[in-house]
This record gives structure tokens, C-alpha cells and sequence, in this order.
């Protein structure tokens, strides 16, 4: 017999973003989450991640998330400093020039 002293409560709020966390999703969800096409996932079969069960084909979260990270453009610094630049204009109501 188990004690009572022993016997952890876990609240299911805790456990489900565990769950969540690596799942497999399919072409709809996976570019729901990526932010592009159906199309454009089916055209990137062979750079994306997947697994493929008969005719399904399954992503898995954290796979996709490296797949973006790996596709990460770096920002320049003439990039950060044309954001600052606009943050300052903003700020001051001044209007944004074009170079």
C-alpha cells in the first residue's frame, strides 16, 4: 500500500503543455503553425522534416521549429538602425524617410 505521505497531486493544467509540447501534426496544422500554405509545405517536402504514414504525412513540432530556426535571417545592423531610427520617429511624431 502506497502512503498517503507520498502521493503527489498534479493539476492537468501542469501536465497538458507536456503533452503538447513535441506532437505530431499533419500538412494542415503544420502550415497553420508555420504561417504559410498547405502548398507550400507540399512544395517543401524535401527540405521539411516529416514522416510519412501510407499517404500521411506528420511534422513533428519541435522538427519544424529547428527547420525555422535554421532558416533564420540575421538581422544587419543598418536593419537595427533603421528600427531605431523609426522607434525615435514614432516617439517624437516625426515622419519616416526613404533612403
Amino acid at each position: 500500500m502506497i502512503e498517503a505521505s507520498k502521493i503527489e497531486v498534479v493539476r492537468v493544467a501542469d501536465v497538458l503543455p507536456l503533452l503538447d509540447a513535441d506532437r505530431h501534426m499533419g500538412k494542415r496544422e503544420a502550415a497553420d503553425f508555420l504561417g504559410i500554405s498547405v502548398r507550400k509545405i507540399e512544395g517543401l517536402l524535401d527540405q521539411i522534416p516529416h514522416f510519412r504514414v501510407g499517404s500521411q504525412v506528420l511534422f513533428r513540432r519541435s522538427e519544424l521549429i529547428a527547420w525555422m530556426d535554421a532558416h533564420r535571417e540575421r538581422t544587419t545592423s543598418a536593419d537595427l538602425d533603421c528600427i531605431a531610427d523609426d522607434a525615435v520617429r514614432a516617439v517624437l511624431g516625426g515622419k519616416r524617410t526613404t533612403s
